[in-house]
């Protein structure tokens, strides 16, 4: 098994897109059928743009799912608020994470379905594991941090998100979320880092 350090001190750049449910795609990505790699197309300061071979865009503030662009159902805009990480910080949740973390997600989204976009805001809380487990990813087996994020959309139900975090930095390494009520899943995992 590779160390943790070791994997991370390599300059490479990739995500794979473990699943996006078919009805989140203009076009299906495909890998194993379930989803795609994408390729870093722009990194800015704690901003990643990833593309497809499609031009569908995934991009992530900080490693949380942020906005996506090309697929039948787009999230436009994410902002968190509440959790104050400076502005070099490479996770959206720093410091000490043995208590649950209040915070408040604000997200602007388009359904397929409808041509209005919608905006809605969500109570959060983030629960982790107080222990470490080694969790598979494309390219390597790491010790990561299970931390379960319960979004409570005001008058619109709950969605729940995991996140699997590096336990000395929080760097999000792999993720699962529903990104607004009734949203097709979307799950992500760093195959080669790119920090």
């Amino acid at each position: 098994m590779r160390t943790f350090d070791s994997f991370m001190r390599r300059r490479h750049y990739s995500l794979m897109l473990d699943s996006l449910e078919g009805a989140m795609l203009a076009k299906p990505l495909k890998w194993r059928s379930r989803g795609g790699l994408l390729v870093l197309a722009e990194q800015q300061p704690g901003v990643t743009y990833w593309q497809s071979g499609r031009s569908e865009t995934v991009t992530l503030s900080r490693g949380y799912l942020s906005s996506t662009a090309g697929l039948k159902n787009n999230l436009d805009m994410t902002s968190l608020e509440g959790l104050s990480p400076a502005p070099e910080a490479s996770t959206p949740f720093p410091g000490a994470l043995d208590e649950p973390r209040s915070y408040r997600v604000i997200r602007q989204w388009r359904n397929a379905s409808s041509s209005q976009t919608k905006a809605m805001a969500a109570s959060a809380v983030l629960t982790c594991a107080e222990e470490t487990e080694v969790v598979e990813l494309p390219l390597a087996r790491l010790p990561l941090l299970r931390c379960d994020e319960t979004l409570d959309w005001v008058g619109a139900g709950t969605t729940r998100s995991v996140y699997w975090l590096a336990p000395d930095t929080h760097r999000i390494w792999k993720g699962r979320t529903e990104p607004w009520p009734g949203s097709p899943s979307f799950a992500w995992s760093v195959a080669r880092p790119w920090w």
